[in-house]
C-alpha cells in the first residue's frame, strides 16, 4: 500500500486516503500503522471486540475492513440526507461528529446542499481536520477524531516531487517555445549569420529567463514569469472588473 490514492466526490466535497484512516485506528486499537495500512485495502477482517484481523470473514464480520470502517459510514449518510431524508437522523449525525453547519445550509430545501456541507466538514478536502463517524446501526459505534493533513495535499507532498525538482522537467512542456526547450532540439536556434546586437541581448534575456524559471530562482532581480493555465470570459455584465468600453 503505498497511500497515494485518494478516494474523494470532488461534487459532493469530500476526500480521504487509506492512510489517513489507518493512523485514526492505530490511535483506538493500539495496533502499528503500517500494519494497517496493509490490511484496510483487501481482504481483510476487523473483530472489534478482540480487536484482531483475519483473512476470512468470522461470524456476523462479513464485511471487509475498508466496508466495515470506511464506506458504511459514508454510505450511512447518504442514505439518511438523499434517500430518506430523515432530518432528526442527519441532527444525530452532525451530533456524533460535533459539526459545525451554518444555518442556510441547515434550513436548505435541498437535500444535497446539507449533504455537501456534512461532507465538507467530515471528510473536506481542503481543511486538516477530520472526524470520522462509525456509525450507531453497526454491531459497535465509537467516534474517532484525528488531525490529519488533508487528503489531496498530503498526497501531494509524499508522492510528488518538489517544484524546484520537477520543474526542469515540466517547462519545456508547459512553455514548449522556451530557450530552455529549444536548446534541447535545436529548433529555435539563431543563424551565426543573422545575429545582430538586439537578437543577441533578446536571446540571452530568454535563456536568462528560462534558466530562473527552471530552477525556480529565488534572486530578486531575477524576471518574473506568470503562467495563465485557464481563461473564462465571463462577460462585460457579470464582473465590476471590466469597465464600459474596456476590457481587462
Amino acid at each position: 500500500m503505498k497511500g497515494n490514492v485518494i478516494f474523494a466526490s470532488a461534487i459532493d466535497c469530500w476526500a480521504f486516503t487509506v492512510p489517513q484512516f489507518a493512523k485514526v485506528v492505530a490511535g483506538k486499537t493500539g495496533m502499528k500503522r503500517a500494519a494497517l495500512e496493509r490490511v484496510l485495502w483487501g481482504e481483510f477482517y476487523f473483530n472489534p471486540k478482540t480487536k484482531s484481523v483475519t483473512r476470512k470473514p468470522q461470524g456476523r464480520i462479513i464485511k471487509p475492513m475498508f466496508v466495515q470502517l470506511i464506506l458504511d459510514n459514508i454510505w450511512q449518510v447518504y442514505a439518511e440526507v438523499l434517500e430518506n431524508q430523515n432530518a432528526a437522523m442527519v441532527q444525530k449525525i452532525i451530533q456524533s461528529l460535533s459539526l459545525k453547519i451554518p444555518a442556510r445550509d441547515l434550513n436548505s430545501s435541498d437535500w444535497r446542499v446539507k449533504l455537501q456541507a456534512i461532507f465538507s466538514r467530515w471528510l473536506p478536502i481542503s481543511t486538516v481536520l477530520i472526524h470520522v463517524w462509525l456509525s450507531p446501526l453497526d454491531c459497535y459505534s465509537m467516534i474517532l477524531t484525528c488531525c490529519v493533513a488533508q487528503a489531496v495535499l498530503s498526497v501531494v507532498v509524499d508522492h510528488l516531487p518538489s517544484p524546484k525538482q520537477a520543474q526542469s522537467a515540466r517547462l519545456p512542456k508547459f512553455w514548449p517555445g522556451s530557450a530552455l526547450a529549444g536548446a534541447s532540439d535545436g529548433k529555435d536556434a539563431v543563424p551565426s549569420h543573422a545575429q545582430n546586437a538586439a537578437v543577441a541581448a533578446e536571446r540571452d534575456r530568454a535563456v536568462a529567463l528560462a534558466d530562473a524559471a527552471s530552477t525556480c530562482s529565488a534572486d530578486l532581480k531575477a524576471d518574473v514569469l506568470i503562467y495563465v493555465a485557464k481563461m473564462i470570459d465571463v462577460g462585460t455584465s457579470k464582473t465590476s472588473a471590466v469597465q464600459e468600453g474596456k476590457r481587462c
